[in-house]
């Protein structure tokens, strides 16, 4: 089999990554790049209409290069993965050019075995991408998922560290060698994914990332899962490349709602409004794929159990601190604090607190149950503009009316 990499290795490196065509000279060839190595120029030439540049790749006969990265792999511990491996992520060969090697490095991951959702999104996050980049990433890695990301500051970060403070598994796809990290401040969250996770690249040991590499690296990120979820993204996002390559794959898109004329939510607001479907927690997403994958994905692991998290991570975090009702109700009235717009001198009872809510606020209120966890999403379906709901919500938890669950999923308290 180790003889057999040397020639992969050369196949890959004589089409180049992303190749187009080497796929219909593989096929000529019985799938076995030996035969290729081994071919006449004229046959290589009449198996897929190649430039003569490159046929001239196919028909440089030196081994020299591919052996060299084969026992660097050996080596340094990296593992290349070939099309012929159990190990290759088989929802990459229904893409159009799928990688002809990976090199990997961390734990031997069939991925086929799972469900895989790329997760991506703008390096420049706001408190509330992140936020909502950790929570749901970190429900997705809880209930059974597999979090595919690009190890880029920002949103790609954020999940890639969810998923390994959830103990679950993530796989980094570089657009460089193995051993290089891109950015660099990453490189101890790189080494983290290594021992919780994969790090995967189709370049060869020692490739520097160009800006070249990365629009290829997320054909990969994407290629390799059943959905993508793209969390923040400008105008000009790369990550609205990468659900551009999902789309054309075929994959699910899903996108995370933003504020109206945020900057960083145009792009995911724009995805939504082609088509995608929007995304305010994890259930959301495990829903739909949790009947393919019985054994591995449960979406009853995130509602209604409380998830312990990193409280700075905690979906819609709220700035104010919460009024405690139970202190309120055991407290001398004289000297307790009055909710808003509150007569003076009354007791802090319940029907006294609903009534210093607005209409929204009731109606939100209301649409809540006391036994069944709603979502964000589901109470978007009452009428009210979308930051009302949210507003209403924030209100409510504040009062002790609400409480928050795992997943952007609300209960009533009273």
């Amino acid at each position: 089999m180790e003889d057999k990499l040397k020639y992969w290795v050369w196949l890959a490196q004589a089409a180049g990554q992303g190749s187009k065509t080497v796929w219909n000279v593989l096929d000529h060839f019985d799938n076995d790049p030996e035969k290729v190595y081994n071919a006449e120029e004229d046959e290589i030439f009449a198996s897929a209409k190649l430039r003569r540049n490159s046929l001239s790749a196919y028909c440089r006969k030196s081994l020299d290069d591919a052996e060299a990265i084969v026992e660097w792999c050996a080596d340094n511990h990296t593992e290349i993965i070939t099309p012929d491996s159990d190990q290759y992520p088989a929802r990459l060969m229904d893409i159009i050019n799928p990688p002809v090697v990976l090199y990997a490095a961390g734990k031997p991951l069939r991925l086929n075995d799972f469900l895989c959702v790329a997760c991506v999104g703008t390096r420049d996050a706001t408190d509330y991408g992140v936020n909502m980049a950790y929570t749901v990433s970190y429900d997705l890695s809880k209930a059974g998922a597999v979090i595919v990301s690009g190890l880029a500051t920002g949103i790609d970060s954020t999940c890639h560290r969810a998923a390994i403070d959830a103990g679950a598994d993530t796989v980094a796809v570089l657009g460089c060698g193995i051993n290089v990290c891109y950015p660099p401040r990453n490189r101890s969250l790189m080494r983290e994914i290594a021992r919780n996770g994969t790090v995967l690249t189709e370049y060869p040991p020692d490739t520097k990332p160009i800006g070249k590499h990365f629009p290829l690296r997320n054909r990969i990120i994407c290629g390799m899962c059943q959905c993508t979820v793209v969390f923040e993204a400008d105008d000009n996002s790369g990550s609205l490349i990468t659900a551009d390559l999902a789309r054309k794959q075929g994959r699910s898109l899903y996108a995370v709602p933003g504020n109206a004329g945020e900057l960083n939510s145009i792009g995911t607001n724009k995805l939504i409004k082609a088509g995608a479907t929007m995304v305010t927690d994890a259930i959301d997403i495990i829903c739909d794929y949790e009947f393919l994958f019985p054994n591995r994905v449960h979406s009853d692991i995130l509602i209604p159990f409380e998830i312990e998290k990193p409280k700075k991570f905690l979906p819609f975090s709220l700035k104010k601190k919460r009024k405690e009702k139970d202190v309120q109700d055991d407290a001398d009235p004289d000297v307790t604090e009055k909710p808003k717009e509150a007569k003076p001198d009354t007791n802090d009872t319940d029907d006294q607190i609903i009534n210093t809510l607005s209409a929204d606020e009731k109606t939100v209120l209301s649409s809540l149950s006391r036994v069944k966890a709603i979502t964000a999403e589901q109470l978007f379906s009452i009428g009210l503009p979308i930051p009302t709901v949210l507003s209403a919500l924030t209100t409510l938890e504040i009062l002790g009316l609400a409480e928050a669950l795992p997943g952007g999923a609300y209960i009533r308290k009273i």
